[in-house]
């Protein structure tokens, strides 16, 4: 298959030759056309089972079955050999591989791990498809499999023009590409004859320029009818040498499938033993990591873990952030893996300041050095595809409302606003005029922890399965849609993350120069959230209250809250009894009790709302008291004494 270039993969960095970022992931197995150089076996025959207790496949994590997308080979441990063009722009978590097995039917005819890390060649695709090789580091060490050994320069030097060589996949079985490729069930072989060199330098040589490295060999016949074909990338190319296999190539790429003076190119795996073992040591990270679309204003600290999974330790020695490109700012922050020395499953962090603050592509490597017996040096990559602030007012064109969603746009063109198609109003977004193998993008950021929910519609007109409108929530695709008969929005939740939630809306047309089809657009309108909100939380100073008649009294719930601070409002209301009060809104409120005859007691209640409507109430109990009568015998008494009083002064004077 040949490299196909992302039309969202970030440049590569100068110093490394390699893609820093791939914020969408392609159909890299699948492609609608095989004229054009695929990988790819046919004319062979089914293997017998047993004869490659080491032939792999790599299949989707999601899927229940057995479904290969691309070939690969197991060489002991927890690593598996395959190409670079397999796992492009892929995800570990996304992957599983399934060693020693047979029959795709039967999927317990080998056995299903899943991936912990992938590393690509640092210096794939400098040249074409040069270096075309990976390692996959599993999750487990699988025993009880014999892994393929690894052609050594001795070895090939034994090679001659000729040379039988077998190569063995579950790609597809049709060389004609104007009909349905066919892809077995059985695992498949084929023997093939070493090519010569300079015959296929000149069969793949245009304008001058030829595709075929030091780092590459050539198999297959010159009148073609047996070969690899689309679906068999990454499987090995294997040797007999002693009774034992030895894995020559891996499968790359070549013009069709078994056509004349079109030879299957392959990596040459003897120039790679080195590199081999030194991602097979035990030093563990994650190779490239792909901070997808972010803002122009874009300030984070990423974090990079250095794991040993191997049975030496190890120290880390340095970090170095190195060929940065595009960004404002990137340097180490905090490194916890200084001079720390890792046994197994033992791990350390290196923290790296990123800010950015142009739109394009930014990126950088971070240099981990170690004093591994055979990895010295870990090269780690950071990318991101930063873009600009959008200059439409979203507010008003697709409804949303609010200040706590900021916009960015960016890509090959920029989204812009139309009138044409619409869920609500007169208006909506819709992707840019993009071409094929172009994008156009759309980033909403929320840094806000009470926004809850991110809502909107969208709508997609396009070549079905091949251009897509697609959703990424922090990096992660939550939506892929495409079609041509699609006629109504629908509606799309996404439920944010503590921090900053990044929402980006991509519309990616694929390589192809098909005629477009549809819209050739997508659309999106009726942006809105939702906010975490608790009720406030109502208090009255006193529940119970007893007055005289005719007396004051005081309604007080002023010490109500609310736990993320939003101002109040207060209504209060009779719910027993009758009295006026003359404003309800307050927090607190005089009153003068009633005269006991018209009510003897009232009950309040007091609703505290919030300024996004969440609400509590309290009631308040006044029992009024009838005010008190001086009597006519009690008066009687007081003057009788006084009397007694006046005789006792006369008495004594």
């Amino acid at each position: 298959m040949k490299k196909v270039a992302l039309p969202f993969a970030l440049a590569g960095l100068a110093v490394f030759n390699m893609p820093v970022v791939a914020a969408e992931k392609v159909n890299l197995v699948k492609p609608k056309s095989f004229n054009q150089n695929t990988p790819r076996i046919i004319n062979g025959k089914p293997a017998t089972q047993g004869d490659y207790p080491f032939m792999t496949s790599l299949i989707s994590a999601q899927a229940e079955g057995i479904s290969p997308f691309c070939g690969a080979s197991f060489i002991g441990g927890r690593y598996v050999l395959t190409a670079s063009h397999c796992i492009e722009g892929s995800a570990a978590e996304n992957m599983h591989v399934w060693i020693g097995g047979y029959d795709t039917t039967k999927p317990e005819s080998g056995k299903r791990v899943s991936v912990a890390q992938i590393y690509e060649h640092e210096n794939y695709g400098d040249i074409g498809l040069n270096n075309d090789i990976a390692i996959i580091e599993l999750t487990e060490e699988v025993t009880g499999v014999t892994p393929i050994k690894l052609m050594t320069p001795e070895i090939e030097a034994i090679l001659k023009d000729g040379s039988e060589l077998t190569v063995m996949g579950w790609g597809n079985m049709n060389p004609n590409s104007e009909t349905a490729p066919e892809y077995p069930e059985i695992l498949q072989e084929v023997k093939v004859p070493l090519y010569n060199r300079e015959q296929c330098i000149a069969d793949y040589t245009q304008d001058g320029e030829t595709g075929i490295t030091d780092n590459m060999i050539c198999v297959g016949f010159v009148e073609g009818g047996k070969d690899s074909c689309q679906g068999d990338s990454g499987g090995p190319l294997i040797f007999k040498h002693e009774e034992q296999w030895y894995q020559a190539g891996v499968v790359s790429f070549g013009n069709g499938c078994a056509a004349p003076n079109a030879p299957g190119v392959y990596a040459r795996v003897a120039n790679y033993n080195d590199w081999v073992e030194a991602k097979k040591s035990g030093v563990s990270y994650k190779q490239i990591n792909r901070q997808g679309f972010v803002e122009q204003t874009f300030n984070e600290q990423a974090t990079f873990n250095i794991k040993n999974v191997g049975n030496d330790n190890f120290t880390v020695t340095n970090a170095a952030v190195v060929g940065a490109e595009g960004v404002e700012l990137a340097e180490v922050e905090q490194n916890l893996c200084d001079g720390k020395t890792l046994s197994l499953d033992q791990s350390c962090d290196i923290k790296v300041r990123v800010k950015t603050n142009a739109p394009g592509n930014a990126g950088f490597a971070l240099r981990v050095s170690t004093n591994d017996a055979v990895n010295k040096e870990a090269i780690i990559f950071y990318g991101a595809n930063v873009l600009e602030q959008e200059s439409a007012n979203m507010n008003e064109i697709v409804g949303s409302n609010n200040d706590r969603v900021k916009w960015w746009s960016g890509g090959d063109l920029a989204w812009q606003a139309q009138t044409n198609k619409a869920s609500q109003g007169d208006s909506a977004m819709a992707s840019g005029d993009i071409t094929h193998f172009q994008q156009s993008v759309l980033l909403a950021t929320i840094d806000n922890d009470r926004v809850e929910k991110f809502n909107f519609k969208h709508l997609v007109s396009s070549e079905t399965d091949w251009d897509f409108l697609t959703v990424r929530h922090n990096n992660q695709v939550i939506l892929r849609a495409s079609g041509v008969d699609n006629t109504e929005f629908t509606a799309q939740e996404v439920t944010l993350t503590e921090g900053v939630d990044r929402i980006a809306i991509i519309y990616a047309k694929d390589e192809t120069d098909l005629d477009e089809v549809g819209d050739d657009k997508a659309f999106i309108d009726e942006v809105s959230t939702v906010l975490k909100n608790t009720a406030p939380q109502s208090k009255v100073k006193q529940a119970t209250i007893t007055v005289e008649e005719a007396k004051g009294f005081v309604l007080d719930a002023s010490d109500s809250s609310d736990a993320e601070g939003d101002s109040l409002t207060y209504k209060w209301e009779v719910t027993e009894g009758t009295i006026a009060i003359a404003d309800a809104t307050k927090a607190v409120i005089n009153l003068t009790a009633p005269a006991y005859k018209d009510a003897k007691s009232l009950t309040f209640k007091v609703t505290v709302t919030d300024q996004f409507g969440a609400n509590s109430s309290k009631t308040v109990q006044v029992t009024i008291n009838k005010k008190p009568k001086r009597s006519s015998g009690s008066t009687g008494i007081m003057l009788l004494l006084a009397g007694f009083a006046f005789a006792a002064r006369r008495k004594l004077a």
